[in-house]
């Protein structure tokens, strides 16, 4: 079976937004492995999918309120996706935004994603949280 792996990556975005995390297992992998930066809300990395959902993205989603994101550019490079963008997520706690940019890369096989690797610019998440960001 082919299997568009950009479009793979999309629909992680598209049920990211959704804020319905029980949605995630249908494109990531049962071993993937998160790498979220330092500085980041609970960065570190994440290994499995049970850890992804309950340990990162379900506490992020605390946090940050929607979680909304731009994607301006998503680079095919076969089994890697790079996806280019930018987050504007309010902190729930003060209301700024948070515009910071972004790139995540992508090990997608069969349809799922295994590896996510986050670049962004944590300066700006730490203003939007009056610089108390919770480390993993």
């Amino acid at each position: 079976m082919a299997y568009d792996n950009v479009e793979t990556v999309k629909k992680f975005y598209e049920i990211l937004m959704s804020g319905e995390p029980s949605r995630l297992p249908t494109v990531l992998d049962q071993d993937i492995k998160l790498e979220m930066m330092k500085g980041w809300p609970y960065g570190g990395t994440y290994s499995g999918v049970d850890s992804a959902i309950n340990d990162f993205f379900s506490k992020v989603w605390t946090l940050l309120d929607p979680f909304t994101l731009e994607i301006y550019e998503y680079i095919d490079a076969g089994d890697v996706v790079i996806s280019l963008g930018m987050y504007h997520t309010p902190s729930k706690e003060t209301g700024r935004d948070m515009p910071c940019a972004f790139a995540h890369l992508w090990d997608v096989r069969e349809g799922k994603l295994v590896r996510m690797r986050q670049y962004a610019d944590t300066v700006q998440i730490s203003r939007a949280l009056n610089h108390n960001v919770p480390e993993a």
